[in-house]
Parts: structure tokens; sequence; C-alpha cells
């Protein structure tokens, strides 16, 4: 009789145990295999704050995986129910559920090609960062709020602000990325070539925040490769013999938006940016300048002009040592000109 009893215990743990490899089995390969391998990829979201239930929900309902139970089962195994990082994730028809939630533990995020041209401000930053969906606009000028700009690594030199310190280039960002995380790349890219070009022991008798300063003149003037450091001399010459700099650029800066011509009523703008009525320098950068106007600004050519006008269309530059040699070239490309300021 206790024989057949255990025959009976043996036989039932023996089919449970059955029962439970097949079963673990069929899970196993639920994760591990793909739903669609012939399909194309997806793009899928995950907001922040999202619960891996709803995740794994969605992920269901778009038919990406086959079911959502087994999905939070697997994410569970893992321990990865609160590993789950938000972001845009591309999702080959290749991967599997494991695939899948390994994927989104690592935070393996699509990055967006963001370029920033050179020359913009940080307003017009903060604009190109919104539109492409990387930071919302008012994060990051309130994230740019109260920050100065260490240009050395002892701190003896910085300007007020960022303005100046955010290297325009090619960059590759997640969607909604932090704006401290969009400040800092910015911001190491613009020292680390800051650095490189410091090495090459600068030219210029300014100061390194005179400097940045003046090559967000030269970036907002130049057009021409050849022009950049013979601009920056231009500045270099006038500021030696205190000269005005009577730069435009400044006058389109302090506009709420730039003009193809400037009028003599706007060259009387009450500012300290107003390098038409005030010696030297303004008091902070006009816009965050590329790699060759800051090599320009550290680097002036060894010339003696004080004028230039723009000769045409090309954006190049008629250049004169003598006002009245400045004014002959005036006259020549007068067709090109809205009004003719004193100097420049």
């Amino acid at each position: 009789m206790m024989w057949k009893w255990v025959k009976g215990v043996l036989a039932f743990l023996l089919a449970a145990g059955i029962i439970a490899g097949a079963g673990f089995s069929y899970l196993s390969g639920a994760i591990h295999r793909p739903l669609n391998p012939q399909g194309e990829p997806v793009v899928f979201v995950i907001m922040p704050g999202a619960p891996s239930a709803s995740i794994a929900r969605e992920l269901e309902e778009r038919r990406i995986i086959k079911s959502a139970l087994y999905f939070r089962i697997a994410a569970r195994l893992a321990r990865g129910e609160n590993r789950i990082k938000t972001g845009e994730y591309r999702i080959g028809s290749h991967m599997s559920p494991a695939q899948i939630l390994d994927k989104f533990m690592r935070g393996e995020v699509v990055t967006h090609r963001l370029t920033i041209p050179e020359g913009y401000n940080n307003r017009q930053i903060a604009e190109l960062l919104d539109q492409s969906g990387i930071t919302p606009k008012d994060e990051f000028l309130t994230a740019l709020a109260g920050r100065s700009c260490l240009l050395t690594p002892e701190g003896t030199e910085s300007l007020p602000g960022l303005e100046g310190c955010l290297f325009p280039d090619t960059y590759f960002f997640p969607l909604a990325t932090p704006a401290e995380n969009v400040i800092g790349t910015l911001t190491n890219r613009f020292r680390e070539l800051l650095l490189s070009l410091l090495a090459r022991k600068p030219t210029t008798p300014l100061r390194l925040r005179e400097a940045i300063i003046l090559a967000s003149l030269i970036e907002m003037e130049a057009r021409v490769p050849e022009e950049y450091p013979i601009i920056s001399a231009v500045y270099h010459n006038r500021l030696r013999i205190g000269m005005r700099l009577e730069c435009d650029a400044t006058i389109q800066f302090l506009l709420s938006s730039p003009k193809e011509f400037l009028l003599y009523s706007d060259l009387s703008i009450p500012s300290p940016y107003n390098t038409y009525l005030h010696d030297g320098l303004p008091p902070g950068p006009i816009c965050n300048p590329g790699l060759r106007s800051l090599e320009a600004a550290l680097f002036p050519s060894k010339v003696d002009y004080l004028y230039y006008v723009v000769k045409g269309d090309s954006g190049a530059h008629m250049f004169s040592r003598t006002y009245e040699g400045h004014l002959q070239a005036v006259e020549k490309y007068r067709k090109w000109l809205e009004i003719k300021p004193q100097g420049r």
C-alpha cells in the first residue's frame, strides 16, 4: 500500500517536473525568439516615469513582442523593472524580447545629429535645441542663467555668462537630453579647442576674455576664410590707438531681428554693446564664435589696416590704411551699402 502511494507521489512529481520544464522551455523560447524577424525596424519611445507594465503593454499592442506578461516576467527575473531608461529606441525586427529589454536597461537610445552654426547666439541655440526635440528652450535658457564661463583651468580668466562659450559644431544627442548635459558638452568642446589654441602661444596682446569677445565680433563680420585674421588685425589696430571699433555686428546684436542694412538711427541705440558710442570692446561676446574666429582673435595678421568695407555679395572686403582710402572704397562699392558710417 505504501509502495503504491510512493509511486503515485513520484509520478506526480515527475509529471509536474515535465510540465514545469515544458513551461520554462516555452517561456525561454518566447523571451529569446523575435516575433517577426522579417519585419521593419520600429522606433519606440519610453517617456519619463513610464512603468514597466505600460511599456510591456505598448510593446505587445504594437506587435513588437508577443506577450506583455512574458516581457514583465523577463524584466522581473533580470531585476530590470526599475532599470529601464527613458528615451527613443530603434528596435530591429531581429531582436528578441530579451534583447529589447537589455537595450532598454543599457539605455542604448537613438541619438540625433545637431549642427550648431558658427555665430549663433545662446537664444538661437535654445531655439534650435527646442525645434530638434533635444531640450526645451525655456529649460535651456533657465540652465544658462547665472552661469559664468571659466576660460582657464585655474579660473583666473572668465566671462560673465556662457555667451561665447557654447562651441558651434556637430553633435549627437538623444531626444529629451537634460539642459545641463547639453551645456556641459558644448562648453567642454569649447575649452578643449581653446586649450589647443593657447598651446600655440597666441600673439594677441589682449587678455583671454577680451580675445573671446573679439572673436565673436570677427565671427559676425568675416565671410571669406583668408580675411578672418585681417579683420582681427583691423580691430587690434583700432584698440591699440584708442579708436572706436564701430562694428556693425554689435548693432545687429541689439536689434530684435537682424537687418540687411543698418540705418543711421540704429547707430545711436543706447547700450554698452554699441561700439559706435563706446570705446573698446563690448562687455561680453555677441555670439558663439567658431574655431576660425577664435584662431584669428588670438593670431591676428601683421597688417596696418584700420578700415574695411564689403565689396559685394561675395562677402569679401576692401581694406584701407587711411580714412581717405576708406572713403574711396566706400564710394566704389556704394551700391552695396545702405549707409556710409564714419569709420569701419
